[in-house]
């Protein structure tokens, strides 16, 4: 895995109880906070969650990826003042990855395979 952060200064900060909810709002910005997530494995990915302390994970909207397809994710505006390291998961039909530290600032794009 590995990730693609279209700026370089810290964003995420997508779990916070806070970033939570504002992950699963429709972003009305244009120009946001934003990487590619593709899916390289044989299974869908039901979703794609972050987590800035391990413990309590936030959920991007429309994160459902199909084997072979790439998707753009948003991070919420909550997350623009937050580290760039966290970490992350997917999410398929038998349960979450095993959660990988990445950092968003320096690392382009997240991939998932199974």
């Amino acid at each position: 895995m590995n990730l693609n952060y279209s700026y370089r200064k810290p964003l995420i900060g997508l779990v916070s109880a806070v970033s939570v909810f504002v992950l699963n709002m429709p972003f009305a910005q244009a120009s946001g906070w934003t990487f590619q997530v593709t899916n390289s494995g044989s299974t869908p990915l039901l979703k794609v969650e972050a987590s800035e302390d391990g413990e309590t994970w936030g959920e991007f909207k429309g994160s459902s990826i199909d084997p072979g397809e790439t998707a753009t994710m948003q991070w919420a505006p909550a997350t623009d003042d937050s580290n760039c390291v966290w970490q992350v998961r997917g999410v398929y039909a038998d349960g979450p990855s095993e959660a990988a530290e990445f950092d968003f600032c320096s690392e382009p794009d997240l991939e998932f395979t199974n």
